[in-house]
């Protein structure tokens, strides 16, 4: 892999579809151009279309040497229309009908939903799509509900409707869902984001049947209701990661407010080091158009100035006719939002969520130090990933190399701010030793100059102890191998 210390710190997840998908050519672009991370999305397609998307995937990373993640996104409780196959136009006034529950052949909309007529009143929104068109109950007899149309809009089969107030019962996952996971995890995706979570409860829930698997697979909790507001502190310490979901959050919570529920998600995220992605409509415009709007522009550099560990292309690369045009033009964006960050601001905002434990002390003992001296760049050997979530979380101007022997701390780091992961195929017996060894063995590889400064921090002795030293070495290249430190 390109082991370069000059790289994009902010990471992009691009979603997989027909656009990227067309020819072979146009993945390898995308991969070229710089995709972190691709996106399944388990909400449309078939397992034998996922399946080839992954093979894909990973014969043209390998054959690239690029090494991206798959994250395998799963539906969740989103309800779609069904019964019909012609789309319909409504304006303002127009009357609709639409039936709760499993579809019994009746002509009409419907709309698999239980447990209704427990939590949905008249007065409430229905939304269909991601706000397409807006309807008002007026009436509710047994399942089927009669709305008025209070904006103009379109009702197709397989848009997802929302309806204001309703929260299923019970598990979150779907007998779709498992199947879904068990597909993804078969077929070794890298991290499951769950789609609509609540509570803690349901992130619990989900690790529990992936591990019934076997599996330990990162958990990554879309926040898209007003519920997961309520318990977000929860949500996140419960999560690998978490996601703005904007799409469903737009329709979920009034629309003025979603821009400082983003930046209160991200605050909160950054400050527990759990890596956080902003999805949806970053880059809208591109779906039809080379270039996007201002508004865009700004959206994307302001998602990285909050905090933003990834940020996220969903219609721009499955249906958009530009998906390479997207891709690059987010990446140059983040370049340039990263010129901008100050990690002194980071600090100073996350350092009273900062507990007392060494890991903690130490993680912004070794943000403050690369700063102080220049270092051109961050060594942290790790089991578990965590410290360099912790020192990710300062956005410090040196870039962060995690080196791990664990297969799953390699796909955690591929999403976190500023990391750069190193999969090795041993353990250091002197962590110091061996890892001033690697720096020098590797000058040329990393691009260092003779006399750089570089941070080593790490669990002293080794195997299994907590991060508990930060050591400054000058690189040089021509001594010899160090023997003992």
């Amino acid at each position: 892999m390109d082991m370069t210390l000059n790289f994009r710190k902010t990471k992009i997840i691009a979603t997989i579809g027909p656009s990227i998908l067309s020819t072979d050519k146009v993945l390898e672009k995308a991969l070229e151009a710089g995709v972190d991370i691709f996106r399944i999305n388990f909400s449309h397609g078939t397992y034998e279309e996922h399946k080839n998307a992954i093979e894909k995937i990973r014969f043209f990373s390998k054959h690239l040497n690029v090494h991206v993640g798959i994250l395998g996104d799963i539906s969740g409780p989103k309800f779609r229309i069904e019964g019909v196959n012609e789309t319909k136009n409504f304006y303002p006034g127009d009357k609709v009908s639409i039936y709760l529950g499993q579809n019994k052949g009746v002509k009409g909309y419907w709309a698999n939903i239980k447990d209704f007529n427990k939590t949905i009143n008249v007065g409430d929104a229905i939304i269909i799509g991601d706000g397409d068109l807006f309807l008002k109950i007026s009436s509710i007899k047994g399942n089927k509900i009669e709305a008025i149309a209070v904006s103009k809009g379109a009702i197709s089969s397989k848009k997802g409707i929302t309806i204001q107030h309703y929260s299923p019962k019970g598990s979150i996952l779907s007998e779709k869902d498992k199947k879904d996971i068990e597909f993804a995890v078969n077929n070794g995706v890298d991290y499951i984001a769950m789609s609509f979570v609540r509570n803690s409860s349901d992130v619990e829930g989900v690790r529990k049947f992936v591990s019934s698997m076997s599996k330990d697979i990162p958990i990554i909790s879309k926040i898209e209701t007003e519920l997961a507001i309520n318990n977000l502190e929860d949500i996140i310490d419960k999560s690998d990661g978490v996601m703005v979901a904007r799409g469903d959050l737009g329709i979920e919570v009034p629309i003025q407010t979603l821009p400082i529920i983003q930046k209160k998600i991200i605050r909160i995220a950054n400050s527990y080091g759990v890596p956080v992605i902003t999805a949806t409509q970053m880059l809208k415009s591109m779906t039809d158009s080379p270039l996007p709007s201002r508004a865009e522009v700004t959206d994307v550099v302001n998602a990285v100035l909050d905090g933003s560990d990834a940020v996220m292309l969903s219609d721009e690369t499955t249906i958009g006719q530009y998906p390479v045009e997207a891709i690059k033009m987010l990446s140059d964006l983040v370049i340039e939002a990263e010129k901008n960050l100050n990690s002194d601001l980071f600090i100073k905002n996350n350092i009273q969520y900062l507990s007392d434990d060494i890991e903690n002390i130490i993680s912004r003992t070794v943000v403050e130090t690369s700063k102080n001296i220049s270092a051109r760049a961050i060594f942290t050997p790790t089991s578990s990933g965590k410290t360099a979530r912790y020192i990710s979380r300062f956005r410090p101007d040196a870039p962060i190399i995690g080196i791990t022997r664990h297969l799953l701390t390699y796909r955690k780091l591929h999403l976190l701010w500023g990391v750069k992961p190193l999969l090795v195929d041993k353990d250091y017996d002197n962590i110091l030793t061996e890892m001033i060894n690697h720096i020098k063995e590797n000058f040329d590889v990393y691009g260092f100059r003779e006399g750089d400064n570089v941070v080593i921090t790490c669990g002293y002795p080794v195997h299994g102890l907590p991060t508990n030293l930060m050591f400054v070495h000058k690189v040089q290249k021509d001594n010899k191998n160090v023997k003992n430190t």
